[in-house]
């Protein structure tokens, strides 16, 4: 069986921990890079083939590109988002603040998942 193969991208690791979690528990696999080692260069060690791009809110602009022009066909989240979602690309989602981490995985499956009722 395949798990969809998520990467985050948060300043602070206690986040990025919290996050994968979370998923971890609805069975996605889970990388995340925070702290000092975000940084242009950083994009190029993600060697995986990454499905779903998270960003936290602190995230510059130009490393979210670079991410997204890396792994073209992911999808990208980015977290809590007060901005006009125009700030970036059309095709990014944007989660509006506050949230919680079971919205968090909410928003993760209906993206992957077709809902059934």
């Amino acid at each position: 069986m395949h798990s969809t193969r998520i990467h985050i991208i948060c300043r602070k690791p206690e986040i990025a921990g919290l996050i994968t979690k979370a998923l971890e528990k609805s069975g996605y696999s889970m990388s995340s890079t925070f702290g000092d080692d975000i940084n242009p260069e950083m994009i190029s060690m993600i060697a995986d083939k990454v499905e779903c791009l998270i960003f936290d809110k602190d995230i510059d602009d130009k490393l979210k590109k670079a991410a997204k022009e890396k792994f073209v066909d992911a999808k990208v989240i980015c977290l809590p988002s007060l901005e006009s979602p125009n700030s970036m690309l059309s095709d990014v989602e944007y989660m509006s603040e506050p949230f919680r981490l079971s919205e968090l995985t909410e928003f993760v499956n209906n993206l992957f998942h077709h809902r059934t009722k």
